[in-house]
């Protein structure tokens, strides 16, 4: 039931606070990095591809009580990264990194499909209480979130959708869970302006929902393709999805992934060497 409760919540923060109106939120070309509820870097910038972010208050595997925060966002290999660790520390105003890319796309014929996937690899660890890792990602009116809890009993994943209603002019297939976000949409007519809004995110959280929590790790990263076929698609920014290609970039999220964890990996070694 607990679970359960948690997952309702959780749907209906992604609900208000992922999906905003396009009007309300969405811009041509935005990159965040961001550590709620105030610190951040963002641009709106068409030829800046890349921000990021860090906090950290003491230092893991050294000081007694140490948290580290981190996101970043790379438009042009469309790579959202988060990552955090903390030990004996709670500060609930700092628990949560959040990446986002949001990016307009100009459609100059009918008919075309557009194929958009964000693969995910993320984890977490820890024994002082619920981490949460969550995801989105969003084509125009239609959005597929996924949100995964750790240090719950019969903790797993919960997959929703948003705004994907088939009209007679625009269809679309989702599906999401715990390694990937996929959406296809096929438009026969051409949208308002001819303009299609993208986004995903990734993001982590300590406490989630239920508040920050002293002790545990997460790292959590995601790819963005978008293919298309049919009709031409032109993106607001001229470097958006540009490098490197589909194996190396994926190798480059293992990697980061890879970085994310190192660090925590070297503060456990320390602890259970000095005791």
């Amino acid at each position: 039931m607990k679970r359960r409760l948690q997952s309702i919540a959780w749907i209906c923060v992604l609900a208000i606070g992922l999906h905003a109106s396009p009007a309300a939120a969405q811009s041509k070309h935005r990159l965040s990095a961001g550590l709620p509820p105030s610190l951040g870097e963002f641009t709106l910038d068409p030829n800046d591809s890349s921000v990021e972010i860090v906090s950290q208050n003491g230092v893991p595997g050294t000081d007694p009580n140490s948290r580290f925060l981190s996101a970043s966002v790379d438009s042009a290999s469309g790579v959202l990264v988060v990552s955090g660790s903390t030990d004996n520390l709670l500060m609930t105003n700092r628990s949560r990194a959040v990446a986002l890319v949001e990016q307009l796309m100009d459609m100059d014929s009918v008919p075309i499909v557009i194929d958009a996937t964000l693969i995910l690899n993320g984890s977490a660890s820890g024994g002082g209480g619920l981490i949460q890792l969550n995801a989105m990602l969003e084509v125009g009116e239609c959005s597929v979130s996924v949100a995964r809890d750790f240090g719950t009993v019969d903790a797993g994943f919960v997959v929703s959708t948003n705004g994907c209603n088939d009209s007679s002019f625009v269809s679309w297939n989702t599906s999401g869970g715990e390694g990937a976000l996929h959406i296809t949409s096929t438009w026969s007519q051409l949208p308002f302006l001819g303009e299609v809004y993208m986004e995903a995110q990734v993001n982590g959280d300590f406490g989630g929902i239920l508040g920050d929590i002293p002790t545990g790790e997460f790292s959590h990263s995601g790819q963005l393709s978008i293919e298309t076929s049919g009709g031409g698609v032109v993106f607001f920014s001229d470097s958006f999805l540009t490098v490197p290609e589909p194996d190396a970039a994926a190798g480059f999220v293992a990697a980061l992934g890879a970085l994310a964890l190192l660090g925590a990996a070297s503060r456990t070694e320390r602890r259970n060497a000095a005791t």
